[in-house]
């Protein structure tokens, strides 16, 4: 499985990037991620950071994309990078992996941690794209960033835009870390459908932030405020059944 991931992602990127260079298309958007730069115990992300080696197949095939996209960077082509943080937004046909933690911090639980959750509007993800697409001739690079809340104001806001309480409690950075390199080795032999994984925990409890004032001034865009992100992607959940009336609260009338 893990072959598969990691065959499949770069080998798309050199597909479908690639093929779309050497077809001459003027404009080719590629979107990457913030977390190619972090490594645990890392200052504050930013674009000028080496590329970090990734630890499991998923993130090491986003390391292999870049360089690939890098490469033909490098060759002329027109190719404009986005690095969103954890993707958010309504309307979602299968559930971001940011989408997906917040359907298990209702229907399961939160864990309070250290450090925080830093997410992306999808609409405001797409309207950098659309950007992207228009800007001149050349290679470009541009974060894409909300909000970064530490784990307690998140779901203080979660549980106040709602009314309800969701159900959290303390674990210890170290110790969910450790349960993520345990994760991976289960994984070796039953590979189960749950983002416990190192890199996952690592993300999770040693998150540094990043900024996207670069994207904001030279672009226009308008990150949206966590609370607004956050009431519309739960009404959609509600709306399309994800979530019920008992997690959303009055988000539901």
């Amino acid at each position: 499985m893990a072959k598969r991931v990691f065959e499949t992602n770069s080998r798309g990127v050199e597909n479908v990037i690639g093929g779309a260079h050497r077809r001459g298309l003027p404009s080719i958007v590629y979107v990457s991620s913030m977390s190619i730069f972090f490594t645990p115990g890392s200052p504050p992300l930013s674009l000028d950071m080496p590329i970090a080696e990734g630890t499991t197949a998923y993130a090491r095939s986003k390391v292999a994309g870049e360089r690939t996209i890098r490469r033909l960077q490098e060759e002329g082509a027109p190719i404009r990078v986005s690095y969103p943080t954890g993707i958010i937004g309504p309307e979602d046909p299968g559930l971001s992996e940011a989408n997906g933690a917040l359907h298990i911090f209702f229907r399961q639980t939160g864990i309070l941690t250290s450090n925080g959750f830093q997410i992306v509007d999808v609409r405001d993800l797409a309207e950098l794209h659309g950007r992207l697409l228009e800007l001149p001739d050349g290679a470009h690079r541009y974060v894409a960033a909300g909000p970064f809340l530490d784990w307690s104001s998140t779901y203080q806001l979660l549980d106040e835009i709602t009314g309800t309480r969701l159900w959290r409690f303390p674990f210890p950075g170290k110790l969910l870390r450790a349960t993520g390199s345990v994760g991976d080795f289960v994984k070796r032999f039953w590979d189960f459908d749950f983002p416990l994984t190192r890199d996952a925990m690592e993300y999770a409890s040693l998150w540094p932030g990043t900024a996207p004032n670069r994207t904001s001034e030279e672009l226009g865009i308008r990150f949206r405020p966590a609370r607004e992100t956050y009431i519309d992607t739960l009404r959609w959940m509600y709306r399309a059944g994800v979530l019920e009336a008992r997690h959303v609260g009055k988000l539901a009338d």
